[in-house]
């Protein structure tokens, strides 16, 4: 795969990424709390993709494959979320419930916390309540980030990773190549010419 192409460190796949698009929010219910209005920012991750961006699992684990099946039952909160949900608790095997694949809703088992991303900019504190759905196309349909960890310039693995993919699939729409420093140039674009 991807993993095996030299200088490829890491790779995973999310729905977005830090300062990217396709970002989405929801509500959400905690089983015997369900007074309360609760809701979250959502990406769906593959395994290893906290690895491939730098993000701590700060406890519990990653998803593995065998999350990421047709109907997944478990999900990964960020630090923030798990602080608000279960202050002075510990939020693995939490259950979370969510009405996602049918009318009678899913309940999802906390299995890490991961650290808070602030997923619009440096600067923004919104959306640091995430939650994380393991990837497998369930809901997020077929646009998808690949996240590469390289080692020297990511953006000498480009032409290589794109004939891998149109490999792949020819008719793969590949758009949006970026590193993630290039991201973060453009948010801050706005506050350094004010500055």
């Amino acid at each position: 795969g991807l993993s095996e192409l030299p200088g490829v460190k890491v790779v995973g796949s999310a729905s977005a990424t830090p300062m990217g698009s396709n970002s989405a929010s929801g509500d959400f219910i905690l089983p015997g709390r369900e007074a309360e209005k609760l809701s979250a920012h959502y990406r769906s991750v593959s395994p290893r993709c906290f690895e491939a961006l730098g993000q701590t699992v700060l406890s519990g684990r990653d998803f593995v494959d065998a999350d990421c099946v047709e109907r997944p039952l478990n999900v990964i909160v960020s630090r923030s979320l798990a602080a608000r949900c279960w202050p002075g608790e510990d939020p693995l095997g939490k259950p979370i419930f969510k009405y996602m694949f049918d009318e009678a809703g899913t309940t999802f088992r906390v299995v890490g916390v991961v650290e808070d991303v602030r997923h619009e900019g440096p600067a923004v504190d919104r959306n640091l309540e995430t939650i994380y759905w393991p990837s497998r196309g369930f809901f997020w349909g077929a646009s998808s980030r690949v996240v590469v960890r390289a080692e020297g310039n990511p953006m000498a693995l480009v032409p290589a990773i794109r004939a891998f993919l149109k490999g792949i699939d020819p008719d793969l729409p590949l758009t949006g190549i970026e590193t993630l420093q290039a991201a973060l140039d453009t948010t801050l674009e706005a506050s350094r010419s004010q500055a």
